[in-house]
């Protein structure tokens, strides 16, 4: 599932994403906790030879908290993969939306 997308404000969580609020999908999350799945976040580099690499990280989390706050830790946890990923090699990452187009304030929090 790809996490740097712009997802809906009203039903999914904002994360901090290059110090920035960016709403991110929770379904990754919800899914793991839901099935006791595991999470591997994947990032891929383009080679010079035209290749590519691939790298898998286990995203640790604990599957018996099943809370809003556990769901919000766990996309925060994959979106700072994907940031340290970017910040390593800025030149990969590219994407033609808003990805922070939505501001937190203005979608109060859901209970």
């Amino acid at each position: 599932m790809l996490i740097d997308q712009a997802a809906d404000p009203l039903r999914d969580t904002f994360v901090n994403f290059f110090d920035q609020p960016a709403v991110t999908f929770e379904a990754p999350a919800v899914l793991a906790l839901r099935y006791n799945a595991n999470i591997l976040f994947a990032c891929s580099r383009r080679d010079a030879d035209g290749n590519y690499t691939i790298s898998l990280r286990r995203v640790d989390f604990d599957r018996n908290d099943r809370s809003r706050q556990s769901v919000h830790d766990i996309v925060q946890r994959c979106t700072a993969l994907l940031e340290e990923s970017i910040r390593v090699e800025p030149g990969q990452w590219s994407w033609q939306h808003k990805r922070w187009k939505y501001n937190p304030l203005d979608y109060p929090r859901r209970s």
